[in-house]
């Protein structure tokens, strides 16, 4: 039987090594197939660790999750800062953490927030933010355009996939540190202090405000007031009572707290939403 086969192989060996080749071409994509998987499993849990609840506007949990937790889709909308304070009241040991998105650099979005959303993290070269407009990048942000610390980058307008062509040229920012490799969103993103973010918007509207001032000559010297008033009136957003964010990450602590969290802010005549990490993260999966 095994020399038929043998001299049924050699009959046919043009045939035998395609197949044979076809086999192992098989077999090599379902492994990638299964290691990509897991990949890509292991790197949604392992920032699903950090958080359990997140608050944002009301629309679909799903695109809340994925552009507060992942930054891959466009944020809902924004909240004032206030609404992290009242969780803060709720409990103090809890670990609060704010989000704001509306910039990019070259596509990868610039995520406003405070240091504390990095800790865990390693740094391949340098530190966390601290000063006005220093960023953290991560790993393939740093390879994709050759960054190191010390390297200015400037960024756009627009968190999504529609990206304005304004540019905050008047805001640089100054690379300060730059991540380890995680596997993990945080490797296509840029870290700020939230103030920053804030900072580069409020310049950009007062742009706008003066270009739409110098537009109306009839008005000149009406527009002259009101602007050097503006000027006299005007201080960066560093108040975090005046600013707003995209979405709020908490790591509770305890299920008591969770619940709670999102038992008080899913009512009716709220126009927010949390949402649990874990559950939201299953009907994705």
């Amino acid at each position: 039987m095994f020399r038929f086969a043998l001299k049924s192989i050699n009959s046919k060996k043009t045939i035998s090594i395609l197949y044979v080749i076809a086999l192992s071409i098989s077999m090599t994509i379902s492994m990638l197939s299964i290691n990509i998987s897991s990949q890509i499993q292991e790197g949604f849990f392992r920032v699903d660790q950090k958080y359990d609840v997140v608050v944002g506007n009301k629309g679909s949990s799903t695109q809340l999750l994925m552009s507060s937790i992942f930054f891959s889709e466009d944020p809902l909308g924004t909240l004032p800062y206030s609404v992290v304070d009242d969780i803060k009241d709720i409990d103090e040991t809890m670990k609060v953490v704010p989000i704001a998105l509306g910039d990019n650099y070259r596509g990868s979005k610039i995520v406003g927030t405070e240091p504390n959303l990095l800790e865990g993290y390693e740094f391949s070269k340098g530190q966390v933010f601290g000063e006005d407009f220093e960023v953290v990048v991560g790993s393939n942000v740093a390879k994709a355009y050759n960054l190191e610390i010390g390297s200015q980058i400037v960024s756009s307008h627009g968190a999504g996939d529609a990206i304005s062509g304004h540019d905050h040229s008047d805001s640089p920012y100054k690379v300060v540190g730059i991540l380890k490799s995680t596997n993990t969103s945080y490797d296509n993103a840029v870290f700020t202090d939230i103030c920053n973010i804030w900072s580069a918007h409020s310049n950009h509207d007062e742009e706008a405000h003066s270009d739409e001032e110098h537009s109306d000559e009839e008005h000149h010297d009406h527009e002259d007031d009101h602007e050097h008033s503006d000027e006299e009136e005007h201080t960066h957003p560093h108040n975090h009572s005046d600013g707003e964010v995209t979405a709020i990450l908490v790591r509770s602590g305890n299920l008591g707290n969770a619940n709670k969290i999102i038992k008080d802010f899913n009512v009716e005549d709220k126009d927010l939403q949390a949402i649990n990490v874990t559950q939201t993260l299953r009907k994705l999966m």
